[in-house]
């Protein structure tokens, strides 16, 4: 009997033994101090605006929602489902408050959240928007399901008033952006800051009737009401500027009563060195010849660089070849007699200052002509905190060839639509630069036009270069 006791015993605490076992390998796995093992999931998201305004009666104020899936080791989660959940207030694509999108090749999955006119605001709140990866074969099951919430900021509908608008320009009436415009009002009325955005250099606000104040460009941080819609960036204090003139004064004996426009500032660099910029960087000539105005600024202040223009194969020619910014010259290319395609440059050099050359690729087709597709922009600089719209359009230089265009990435941080076009009716599409660069060099993404013809294939090239933060 006392054996018999002592073999349960021992089995009892062997058994208890092998529970404290699987729940300490139960709870290691889930440890959160743990490092995750290779295969740990990141999702990353971004709204565009972040901010939405509740809009007028019939309307509707939208962001687009765009989430990245990848490993820890950078590498995209290719076509696996996220499941994206509406915010307070408002919907997704479709009327639906939950909805499943499939990430692309690059991880990329995307959705549009909608904020109608009948949404109950009442004051300025931020809501999110879920976005859930989930990955049921994943190897690390710990990991199979992570979430994003994005954030978007809701203003309630208001009677705004009267808008008041202007530009940031250079010297060469270059616009500028993310410079930030104060606008100061007395006690009672309205102050804040608005931000210019690129490329034209906009900014605007709006006040209520009777406003009177003060609007002065320069570095600020806070609030403000940027244009709806816009692209507004947020307030960030970038090169250092004087501005002509100082201010604008709206004073109290003339208040604001309708919209004013026009408010707008001159700014000179106290920090950029000289540099050279044209208002175009490549040129398809036409293949039985023809000329190119081409328009050169000191694009950094209003100092003037003297400059030479140089050709590097006998075919083109310049006229004139030398001048001061903000200047001008035309190029000329010969027909194109030989019997395959050429290219060739013109180099844009100073000479009484240090400047980086300018380069203007000239490309020409032999007469026996096919269809191709050019994009302008081609080349695309942005700042380094991003957040920027650009349109570029898509044509067929060299035929009456109507082109059925598509489009593909190697950068996932930007953003296009549509993916599609031709080079008739429906010749442009959008790229937004989504969010800051977080490397301290600048980074490059290319965007490639793809068009199939009878007889062959054509492509354009659209490189956008980013500046290191």
């Amino acid at each position: 009997m006392k054996r018999s006791t002592a073999m349960y015993l021992l089995i009892f605490l062997l058994f208890i033994g092998l529970l404290s076992s699987i729940s300490c390998k139960r709870n290691s796995q889930n440890d959160p101090g743990m490092k995750p093992g290779v295969n740990y999931r990141i999702l990353s998201g971004a709204a565009s605006p972040s901010t939405l305004y509740v809009p007028r009666t019939n309307n509707t104020a939208s962001s687009h929602i765009t989430v990245t899936a990848t490993y820890n080791d950078g590498t995209p989660i290719a076509f696996k489902n996220v499941v994206f959940q509406a915010g307070k207030y408002g919907y997704l694509d479709g009327n639906q408050i939950s909805d499943v999108r499939t990430t692309n090749a690059g991880g990329v999955a995307e959705i549009n959240f909608h904020i109608p006119a009948s949404a109950d605001v009442s004051t300025t709140e931020t809501v999110y928007v879920s976005a859930t990866l989930v990955d049921d074969n994943a190897p690390d099951s710990v990991y199979s399901q992570v979430s994003e919430y994005i954030a978007i900021v809701v203003i309630p509908y208001i009677d705004r008033g009267f808008h008041i608008t202007g530009h940031v320009y250079t010297p060469a009436l270059v616009g500028i952006g993310e410079v930030v415009v104060q606008f100061k009002g007395d006690a009672g009325h309205a102050s804040g800051n608005a931000v210019s955005v690129l490329p034209s250099g906009e900014y605007g606000f709006y006040v209520s009737p009777g406003w009177y104040g003060t609007i002065e460009a320069g570095s600020g941080s806070g609030g403000g009401t940027p244009i709806p819609d816009a692209g507004w960036a947020g307030i960030t204090a970038g090169e250092d500027y004087t501005f002509t003139p100082t201010s604008y004064i709206i004073d109290v004996s003339n208040p604001v009563s309708t919209n004013v426009y026009n408010q707008d500032f001159i700014a000179t660099s106290t920090t950029a060195v000289d540099k050279l910029s044209t208002d175009i960087l490549t040129w398809d000539a036409p293949n039985d010849g023809g000329s190119q105005l081409v328009n050169v600024y000191n694009i950094s202040n209003e100092a003037q660089i003297a400059y030479v223009v140089i050709p590097n194969v006998n075919w083109l020619t310049v006229s004139p070849s030398s001048g001061a910014t903000p200047g001008n010259f035309i190029m000329t290319a010969n027909e194109n007699t030989t019997t395959a395609t050429r290219s060739g440059k013109f180099t844009i050099s100073a000479t009484n200052t240090l400047s980086s050359e300018v380069v203007i690729t000239v490309n020409q087709l032999i007469s026996d002509v096919t269809p191709s597709l050019a994009a302008a922009p081609s080349d695309i600089y942005v700042p380094a905190s991003g957040n920027v719209k650009y349109t570029v359009t898509v044509s067929n230089p060299t035929t009456d060839d109507v082109l059925n265009w598509t489009l593909d990435s190697d950068a996932t941080w930007l953003g296009i639509k549509p993916t599609s076009g031709d080079t008739l009716h429906n010749d442009t599409f959008e790229v937004k630069v989504q969010g800051a660069n977080p490397d301290p060099t600048d980074r490059v993404g290319k965007i490639y036009i793809t068009a199939t013809y009878t007889g062959g294939t054509t492509v354009a090239i659209v490189k956008v270069r980013q500046q290191g933060a």
